[in-house]
């Protein structure tokens, strides 16, 4: 390939990618993603307090019963 074609290649290829970027279903495609984003790390935090608030001081075997201590 000689350097003008490779250059040639090159602008081409500027001008399919501005193309692309400024195509709107593009920017709704973002918006989407930082909304599904938000509500990802929302439902994360709500995992995180709800296993905060799940788990026993002592952990699990402090809540176990003995049978025969009853």
């Amino acid at each position: 390939m000689t350097m003008s074609s490779q250059l040639a290649e090159i602008e081409r290829l500027e001008i399919e990618l501005e193309d692309l970027l400024n195509d709107p279903s593009i920017s709704e495609l973002k918006s989407e993603n930082e909304k599904l984003t938000y509500q990802i790390n929302t439902l994360r935090r709500a995992i995180s307090q709800e296993n905060a608030i799940n788990i026993p001081p002592g952990g699990f075997i402090s809540r176990v019963i003995n049978p025969f201590s009853l």
